[in-house]
């Protein structure tokens, strides 16, 4: 928490490799100059929140320029929640992926221009959603906004709520 980075990723920067945050964790009043707030996931690079349990929770809250840039890949695995506030970034090639988590979208996300895919948990989206495709294969989602900038949705089963 409270970490600055003169470049990206004000907690976190993985250029390359596999970064695993497991369980329960808060980013919270993290900034970065340019991109990733908390969180810089570079196009090699892959992020896993692992979320064994219903009770695991990873929470962004008050970071600067974003909660996470990603131009890679981040999964969601597991039983647990994740909760944005300040917004997901990214470019057009990288990949959320949410395998049962619990996904919460309530920053503003139009910067976000990668695939989304549920496989299966609950996504709700509360602010503006992605510029990007999402790919629903299972679970719910819940897209409780107005705010569209373009998003594609391929809906191959799962549910999809809009309210």
């Amino acid at each position: 928490n409270n970490n600055n980075s003169p470049y990206d990723g004000g907690a976190i920067q993985n250029n390359s490799g596999t970064v695993n945050i497991n369980n329960g964790v808060s980013f919270t009043g993290n900034k970065a100059t340019y991109n990733g707030g908390a969180i810089y996931n570079g196009e090699n690079g892959t992020i896993n929140f692992n979320l064994t349990n219903a009770g695991d929770s990873v929470n962004f809250q008050n970071n600067v320029n974003g909660d996470i840039y990603n131009a890679g890949t981040v999964n969601f695995i597991g039983e647990g929640e994740v909760s944005f506030t300040g917004g997901i970034l990214g470019t057009v090639t990288s990949s959320m992926v949410n395998n049962g988590a619990k996904v919460s979208l309530s920053g503003p996300n139009l910067y976000y221009e990668g695939e989304y895919i549920q496989n299966s948990g609950v996504t709700t989206v509360l602010n503006q959603f992605t510029k990007g495709t999402t790919t629903i294969n299972g679970g719910d989602v819940s897209w409780l906004t107005d705010c569209d900038y373009g998003t594609k949705v391929v809906f191959n089963g799962g549910k999809l709520y809009i309210g």
